[in-house]
């Protein structure tokens, strides 16, 4: 599927080969209108390749016969063998104590595809590319040390972690505020 991002290092192609086929000739490039060139006599109908660069691949597959050269068709694929890089995690206190979570990384080739968080050893929840734009607010913490671990993966599958230990305080008294001060008869109070 030349839509999606592998992981691989090592691919196998197939094509029907149409009667009268004599020879076969294939290339493997970054160029989209590439020429066909590495002759295979006796024709062949599979071709394992290696050693892609990451990025968009092409291969080029011509036929030959008798009757002449078909025209060059042209598959395209995507190749990711490198993990997110520039993973940042950080913890910080809101203004009313609670725990603000900032997350992100960077995909140079196929993109950063989703995020795994997972907090004191318990099962990882999944976010969005989307939702680490903004930091996220962690649901209310016990006091003392608390450790997450950010997984980042990217189109391809690839997966870079880091890990944070942070602690939270104890939680913030409420401030309560009385207006006006002094109240007189008849007067509304707002707390």
């Amino acid at each position: 599927d030349s839509s999606v991002w592998y992981n691989a290092s090592t691919a196998a192609f197939s094509w029907n080969l149409p009667e009268g086929v004599t020879t076969v000739l294939t290339a493997l490039d970054e160029n989209p209108s590439g020429t066909p060139t590495r002759e295979f006599t006796p024709a062949v109908s599979t071709r394992t390749l290696t050693g892609f660069t990451e990025g968009r691949q092409y291969l080029h597959v011509r036929f030959s016969s008798a009757s002449g050269r078909s025209p060059v068709t042209t598959y395209s694929f995507n190749i990711d063998t490198t993990a997110p890089r520039n993973l940042s995690l950080s913890a910080k206190t809101s203004s009313d104590g609670g725990t603000l979570l900032s997350f992100g990384a960077t995909d140079d080739v196929s993109g950063v595809a989703s995020y795994t968080l997972g907090f004191d050893g318990k099962t990882a929840l999944r976010y969005e590319v989307e939702q680490a734009k903004n930091p996220l607010l962690l649901p209310l913490l016990e006091e003392g040390s608390h450790t997450t671990t950010l997984q980042a993966y990217d189109l391809a599958g690839n997966a870079s972690q880091k890990n944070l230990s942070f602690s939270v305080g104890p939680p913030v008294a409420p401030k309560v505020s009385v207006r006006p001060r002094s109240i007189k008869a008849g007067q509304d109070l707002s707390i």
